[in-house]
């Protein structure tokens, strides 16, 4: 049970690192090009993610306890593999373009304006 809890807790905590690095590489590209009025947006848009993450989080809890543990760890291991294998492959493709890629996503938001900043936040969380 140790174990178990400190391998979720392990991942939990590099998936929240991950996150709070593209809310800061946003930020500080908002700030960078002097758009200093959609940084609350950008941060915005973190909440709603956290939020949805943790309704998610207790949606499948509760998910868990109503229908057979192991069928629920089953379903989700293989949902885990298919998007870990996506993402290394996705990463290996196109991992150098990454920043630029923010960038361009985060300057098409800025022309829309504040909801677009909203949305790009808890999109980039969430995924």
């Amino acid at each position: 049970m140790g174990i178990s809890l400190l391998s979720s807790w392990l991942i939990v905590f590099r998936e929240t690192f991950e996150a709070m690095i593209l809310v800061s590489i946003l930020i500080s590209y908002l700030k960078k090009m002097q758009h200093y009025e959609l940084v609350k947006p950008a941060i915005l848009g973190g909440l709603f993610a956290i939020i949805s993450s943790i309704a998610t989080g207790i949606f499948l809890h509760v998910f868990y306890i109503v229908i057979a543990g192991e069928l629920v760890e089953a379903i989700a291991s293989f949902i885990a593999v298919s998007i870990i294998t996506s993402v290394i492959y996705w990463m290996a493709v196109k991992g150098r373009r990454i920043k630029l890629d923010i960038e361009s996503k985060v300057a098409i938001a800025l022309k829309k304006g504040r909801y677009a900043i909203v949305l790009t936040t808890f999109i980039y969380i969430c995924i």
